[in-house]
């Protein structure tokens, strides 16, 4: 949302300066022809003065996109690191895979952590640590956090899902018979 606002705040700023550039060149043209200078070279001075400074906005967005690539290949990764370890910690609860130690697990995701200090989107961070302060015992709580990291991930690379996606890919790791309570134990935290 708040990118979203930002990039309005952007164009509306860009059009009201495209348009006070557009009157001012305008404007000098007219002065210009007024006073006894040929309007086409007035005019193509200010269209020139326009063409530069659109080249050079293009070239800045330009670079702009290129670093959200390089960034987003940097955060895939990281996040798919995360996905994977909060896997296998499902899996070693419900004995599907051996249990890690304490430290191990703290080791990694300590890791993970500073990885997204430098890639990480800021929703994704802060969901990253509200996971981390839930309660072992609330499985409600911990499946809730769980789906708004989820969120948040998905939304860091691009997806735009609805918005009980999150939620049913937190399921689709339960056995089908605990679904339902669990959900209900999702929602019950919210």
């Amino acid at each position: 949302m708040e990118h979203n606002m930002r990039a309005l705040f952007l164009a509306a700023l860009f059009l009201i300066a495209v348009g006070f550039g557009l009157a001012f060149g305008f404007g000098f043209a007219a002065q210009r022809v007024a006073s006894g200078i040929n309007g086409s070279v007035a005019l193509g001075a200010a269209t020139l003065v326009a063409t530069t400074w659109f080249g050079l906005w293009q070239f800045e967005k330009t670079k702009r996109k290129e670093a959200e690539a390089r960034i987003f290949a940097q955060r895939a990764e990281i996040y798919h690191r995360l996905v994977v370890m909060l896997r296998d910690m499902i899996f070693a609860v419900k004995g599907w895979s051996e249990q890690r130690s304490e430290t191990d697990l703290a080791r990694d995701l300590s890791a993970i952590t500073y990885d997204m200090i430098v890639w990480g989107g800021q929703d994704t961070i802060r969901q990253l640590m509200n996971l981390s302060d839930t309660s072992p015992t609330d499985v409600g709580g911990m499946m809730r956090r769980m789906s708004d990291l989820f969120r948040a991930i998905r939304k860091d690379l691009g997806h735009s899902d609805d918005a009980q996606l999150p939620e049913d890919i937190v399921l689709a790791m339960i056995v089908s018979d605990e679904r339902e309570a669990v959900r209900a134990q999702m929602r019950s935290t919210q």
